[in-house]
């Protein structure tokens, strides 16, 4: 998971996040597909059976994280809710568990920097009854 962050221009070696067709090969002796890998099997792979339950709960945190702070607020803004469903979907359960955190984590700053922007661009345009 903590190579996700590091860009391949700076580490042109560097192994890859996810590779279903690897593990395809290693445990099914079949390269020439991929067998879908869920979080659950990750992190069983990666940390045993304790791995399962513990990853999980710090999804779960994230998830209701991302809720508490975007949308369960008294008077939830629309670039909040603007945000929060892409963090949201990021989540998938047919996919790596090592690729949910390095991809909030760039979701975030991107959405740092576009929401911003959107609003200024938003104000600048003032609204007529003709539009």
């Amino acid at each position: 998971m903590y190579t996700a962050f590091i860009p391949r221009f700076v580490w042109n070696d560097k192994p890859p996040t996810s590779d279903a067709r690897a593990y395809s090969d290693l445990y099914f002796n079949y390269g020439e597909n991929s067998f879908a890998i869920s979080p659950f099997a990750d992190l069983l792979r990666n940390f045993g059976p304790i791995g399962v339950p513990l990853g999980m709960l710090v999804l779960g945190f994230y998830m209701r994280f991302i809720y508490a702070t975007l949308i369960d607020t008294p008077n939830p803004s629309i670039w909040k809710k603007v945000a929060y469903f892409p963090l949201v979907t990021l989540v998938s359960y047919e996919a790596f568990y090592a690729t949910i955190l390095p991809g909030a984590i760039r979701l975030m700053f991107i959405l740092a920097i576009t929401l911003p922007l959107v609003n200024i661009f938003a104000k600048g345009r003032k609204r007529t009854a003709s539009d």
